[in-house]
């Protein structure tokens, strides 16, 4: 009996930021960041927001943009998550926590672990750690003083050309006025000053977030350069997943990468649980059109387990609604806004008789929105129509040709 492969590592990182070797397209907005920062090293401090729907892949852009100001322009950078943060004072705490965790392998780590060598808790033993500990009176000077204490940092490590700060997963900041004010005061306050410091500031999150700090202080939108995530085409998915694989020696069949490709929708995130699925699903280092069936399958699982509320799991256990999700994939393309006057028109008879309910129990889960035209709705997440879609698709294995 034959014992079934097993692979030690994955070229796809699902749930994390895609290594920068891996990144794909993306190429006009990458070089409209690098102008961004190219401008700030220059002496003219500028401001990022990225936007894109969930899973778009804002992270990874971020990521990149971070590596190439450190790696080519010499910048000091942060990399800093804020999920589950709501007010200014925890907002310091780790941004000035991130500016020294993420510099440990930096020439300068020294002189920056120095200048905050009264708020170091813990240095590990072996792979470096870093732990920061401040005082409520400490992150309250953090916010106040917060220019000054990075022009100390920008001015110690001599022979930088900016500080590059990536702020990501901001929405419990999103809705508090004093952040919207406190980042047209902190742009403001450098733009005026006798030196100002060369600082490139991103912000990620999806729409809604932007949309709701503009309604709050409307200069956000006037402060921030708006660089806004779509979906990537075809071919950048192909070529991703061409990289991907021939990184751990794999070959592939042209065919499977198409069909893993159509169902990612060209989301990263979908993306890369689906590289990741079909990866392990693989036994004989050759990726084709079986295992890419069988990894976007066991791709799905894992998104309804990882993503999804169990309330809407058993929602589409009914044969009713099943049949009605089917009606989602339209010529091989997943829709993720629809009008209910275009579903009724693909639905039998059967099928109408329970649209309404249908759509009544979408909305009380969660699952879709009012969209922005009359009549149009559209879904809360990507993850949910890629679920839906390949549960009522795949009710056996497919395979390319019946597809």
């Amino acid at each position: 009996m034959n014992q079934p492969t097993i692979k030690e590592s994955s070229p796809f990182t699902p749930g994390r930021p895609v290594p920068k070797e891996f990144f794909e397209g993306r190429v006009e907005e990458f070089n409209r960041a690098v102008q961004l920062i190219k401008k700030t090293a220059a002496g003219n401090s500028e401001n990022l927001y990225i936007a894109g729907e969930r899973g778009i892949g804002k992270s990874s852009f971020a990521n990149v943009v971070k590596s190439f100001a450190e790696e080519k322009e010499d910048f000091i950078t942060a990399y800093v998550s804020l999920g589950g943060i709501n007010h200014l004072e925890g907002m310091a705490d780790k941004i000035f926590s991130c500016l020294v965790q993420d510099n440990q392998d930096r020439s300068f780590f020294g002189q920056l672990k120095q200048l905050f060598k009264g708020h170091i808790k813990e240095v590990g033993i072996g792979q470096l750690s870093i732990q920061l500990d401040f005082t409520e009176q400490d992150k309250k000077a953090m916010v106040s003083g917060f220019l000054p204490l990075l022009h100390k940092i920008f001015t110690e490590l001599k022979d930088r050309k900016g500080i590059l700060i990536v702020l990501d997963d901001i929405n419990g900041l999103a809705k508090n006025q004093d952040f919207a004010n406190y980042l047209k005061s902190l742009v403001d306050q450098n733009a005026v000053s006798r030196k100002p410091l060369p600082l490139l500031l991103i912000l990620c999150s999806i729409p809604e977030r932007k949309e709701e700090l503009i309604s709050m202080q409307e200069s956000v939108s006037r402060i921030f350069y708006p660089l806004t995530l779509s979906k990537m085409d075809d071919d950048e998915v192909e070529k991703f997943y061409q990289r991907a694989f021939k990184s751990v020696n794999h070959k592939f069949d042209d065919r499977a990468l198409g069909i893993m490709s159509l169902f990612s929708g060209g989301y990263p995130v979908l993306m890369q649980e689906i590289g990741e699925a079909t990866y392990y699903q693989d036994q004989d280092f050759t990726i084709d059109v079986e295992d890419a069936d069988n990894g976007i399958l066991k791709a799905a699982k894992i998104v309804g387990e990882k993503y999804l509320q169990p309330k809407v799991i058993d929602a589409i256990r009914s044969r009713a609604y099943h049949s009605i999700l089917a009606k989602l994939v339209k010529g091989g393309t997943i829709r993720s806004r629809f009008s209910k006057e275009e579903m009724k028109k693909e639905c039998t008879p059967d099928e109408i008789k329970v649209f309404d309910n249908f759509m009544r129990k979408m909305k009380s889960l969660g699952v879709i929105r009012q969209g922005e035209k009359s009549g149009e709705y559209q879904f809360t997440n990507l993850l949910y129509p890629f679920y839906f879609s390949t549960h009522a698709k795949y009710k056996k294995p497919l395979t390319w040709n019946e597809y």
